[in-house]
């Protein structure tokens, strides 16, 4: 019970910071994604319009 509370005390910033950062990533990388699917769509060959999170 004692580690119980212990880890329900423990700063858990950093681990929440890491995934924030892995999420920001992969979102970048999904919006990159969909910006090309849409101008291969469109026929426009472009990666490099619009605004990069």
């Amino acid at each position: 019970m004692e580690s119980t509370e212990w880890k329900i005390r423990e700063d858990q910033t950093e681990p929440i910071l890491s995934e924030i950062a892995s999420l920001r990533h992969e979102l970048r990388s999904l919006k990159t994604e969909h910006r090309e699917l849409l101008d291969k769509i469109n026929g426009n060959n472009s990666t490099t319009d619009g605004d990069i999170f």
